[in-house]
């Protein structure tokens, strides 16, 4: 029986040889956040990848941190020398600034929780604490696995990382099913409280016919 794994392996399969770290990446890497967590929240893709310094960073501190799942969204972060400004900016202890879809996220948070007033302090001092920490009650996950800036374009082709990454289509035609089906199985398994899936602009986009 062939199987969407099987059907996304067959696809990726050359990346394993040519760069194994990057094809566990892929396969293994669903974002951040505790897995027993009662509030998931399910994106398109991580912003980012603006480099392949930084695509190499991020890849091989998730391999050096164990090939975890999930990450711990402050700490993987922090250890980030690349792009230190989502720590410094909304993560770290002296952070102030409140990343946007963060926001929406953790105000249904404190809305489900009977907050009738949430005022900014609240939402900050969140984001820094509870947001995605792998010992807290989120659990923050994404359809796609690597990181993309779309007002860059999609760069994976331009430094030469393997065939399967040179179109942005095919990439996600392959990856996506599989993916979406091994959510299903750990929100099966996990049964959290709720899910909320947040990706209402893609389905818009003419990426929306593969999902």
């Amino acid at each position: 029986m062939i199987t969407q794994e099987s059907q996304a392996r067959a696809f990726f399969k050359n990346l394993n040889n040519t760069n194994q770290k990057l094809y566990e990446y892929i396969f293994r890497f669903f974002g951040y956040g505790n897995l027993d967590g009662k509030y998931w929240f399910v994106g398109i893709e991580e912003s980012g990848g603006k480099s392949t310094e930084e695509i190499n960073e991020r890849v091989e501190l998730w391999h050096t941190r164990g090939k975890n799942i999930t990450e711990d969204l402050n700490e993987y972060h922090k250890e980030l020398k690349c792009d230190t400004s989502a720590f410094e900016n909304y993560l770290g202890a002296n952070a102030g600034s409140i990343q946007t879809t963060w926001e929406q996220l953790i105000r249904v948070i404190l809305s489900y929780q009977n907050n009738k007033s949430i005022e900014r302090p609240d939402i900050l001092n969140y984001q820094k604490t509870e947001l995605g920490r792998i010992d807290k009650d989120t659990c923050l996950l994404e359809l796609l696995p690597l990181p993309d800036s779309r007002n860059s374009g999609w760069i994976y082709n331009k430094y030469n990382y393997d065939e399967c990454l040179n179109d942005k289509n095919l990439y996600v035609e392959n990856i996506i099913q599989y993916r979406i089906q091994k959510i299903k199985e750990l929100i099966k398994c996990k049964k959290p409280k709720f899910v909320v899936f947040y990706i209402m602009s893609y389905l818009n986009s003419s990426y929306g016919k593969y999902i």
